[in-house]
């Protein structure tokens, strides 16, 4: 399945946004990572710690389902991103053992 990376980077009123809305996103979180779609999620901080935004790695069918996806996000809808890119990727590393370099990579 394609791979996707979700680059959202929080707006003015990100840290409030993300404090009302955390319940409904770890849901969504949750309900991705427990179908195996979820590779690597978690927020972006700055120096003191606070959030900044988010970075998401996740499978979907193709890229419409991949922007749909992270547009149902509780945080998207929301308004926590001022601005977010929904991404394909390859991964090429780590490789798996035995497993040779992909001349599509």
């Amino acid at each position: 399945m394609p791979l996707f990376v979700f680059y959202g980077k929080d707006g003015p009123r990100g840290i409030e946004l993300r404090n009302l809305h955390r319940k409904a996103h770890m849901e969504n979180m949750t309900r991705l990572d427990q179908a195996g779609m979820l590779l690597f999620a978690g927020p972006l901080r700055n120096g003191a710690g606070q959030s900044t935004g988010s970075l998401i790695i996740f499978e979907a069918e193709d890229e419409p389902s991949a922007s749909l996806l992270m547009q149902a996000d509780p945080y998207t809808r929301a308004g926590v991103f001022g601005s977010f890119e929904v991404l394909m990727t390859l991964r090429t590393f780590p490789q798996e053992k035995g497993e040779p370099e992909s001349k599509s990579r």
